[in-house]
């Protein structure tokens, strides 16, 4: 018995982890610099913003914790959503190393809630007369979409809006008793969301790991699926990029040659649409205006005016992001193509 106990530890442990280890968070970066300086998110602003009433989407008790996704294309869209209509802010993007520890845990699916061993034994100790057993949530919470012909939850998945419904609150308490370190994000590609602060190992994002990161993560500067509700809304994906590269740019010490022409080779046939695809303008730019800026900043470099081009750089910077919308944003991109930022 010792033995095959022994050997179940032995396999347990070198289980294929459930989450990734490095998962990509994309917000506003102000925030997000907090974390990155902190090397986590400091405890106040997990307390308030991440798992208490402040969150960015207003999320219910079940649906609180730090998203994140597999790959940066399948969150980028939630930078995209900060160049909005009158809501412009300056996107960034963290990487999140999650701890083994947590891993290794399964986390939690709101989708799957019905045949979670761990749910069932809950509900079994819990005793509430109206979800007696797991065969009543499902039956009471989940139903087949016309549509989809699939299973769908029903729970509010995005915001707060609304009185929380029998399921809901049963969501909630399931939620908290059982306190699961990450839960699984059912309704977007590669994602998951970390509700124990204790999971996060480190969180990087500086601009030069930026600059890295474009060369180095496969897939950087393609476009990546987003669930099929976001396709019919016409949202367009890492048009957040751009900017991105341009703080880290300014922001991040001199940079060589060798990650210039890297950065260069890799973005050179991206397929990203522009902020102004959200109101169907031509999207070809993208690559051009990414080319541009890379020679321009070596230019400026080799004439010894990394300076000019940085204050110059950040003062165009600071206009865009006043623009009125994506739209706006990009047309005073596109004006600077061919002029350098350390000839003014």
């Amino acid at each position: 018995m010792f033995l095959v106990t022994f050997i179940g530890l032995i396999l347990s442990a070198h289980a294929a982890p459930f989450v990734p280890k490095a998962l990509y968070h994309f917000g506003s970066y102000e925030p997000l610099m907090k974390d990155v300086v902190a090397r986590t998110v400091p405890e106040a602003d997990w307390r308030q913003y991440i798992m208490g009433d402040e969150t960015r989407f207003g999320q219910k008790i079940y649906r609180r914790g730090l998203y994140a996704t597999s790959h940066p294309g399948f969150s980028s869209y939630f930078g995209d959503r900060l160049l909005e209509k009158e809501a412009v802010r300056a996107p960034w993007m963290i990487r999140i190393a999650v701890k083994d520890e947590c891993r290794r845990e399964e986390p939690l699916n709101l989708a799957t809630l019905y045949w979670d061993p761990r749910v069932v034994r809950f509900l079994e100790s819990l005793k509430d007369p109206e979800f007696p057993d797991v065969a009543t949530l499902h039956s009471r919470c989940y139903y087949i979409d016309d549509e989809t012909e699939e299973e769908v939850a029903d729970f509010e998945m995005v915001t707060g809006i609304g009185t929380p419904t029998a399921c809901e609150a049963m969501a909630d308490k399931i939620f908290q008793a059982l306190k699961p370190k990450i839960a699984v994000d059912s309704i977007w590609h590669q994602s998951w969301y970390i509700r124990d602060r204790s999971c996060i190992e480190r969180i990087d994002g500086s601009p030069l790991s930026h600059l890295k990161w474009m060369t180095e993560i496969p897939g950087y500067w393609m476009e990546h699926p987003t669930p099929d509700y976001q396709r019919k809304w016409n949202y367009f994906q890492n048009s957040s990029i751009a900017l991105i590269l341009m703080r880290a740019l300014i922001e991040a010490p001199v940079i060589n040659d060798r990650l210039l022409n890297d950065i260069a080779g890799e973005a050179k046939n991206s397929d990203l649409s522009s902020p102004a695809a959200w109101v169907g303008a031509k999207t070809s730019w993208f690559p051009q205006v990414v080319q541009a800026w890379l020679a321009d900043y070596r230019v400026c470099r080799d004439r010894r005016r990394l300076r000019d081009w940085k204050t110059n750089a950040r003062a165009h910077y600071d206009l865009w992001l006043a623009a009125e919308n994506a739209h706006e944003l990009e047309k005073s991109i596109e004006a600077r193509i061919g002029r350098s930022f350390c000839s003014e």
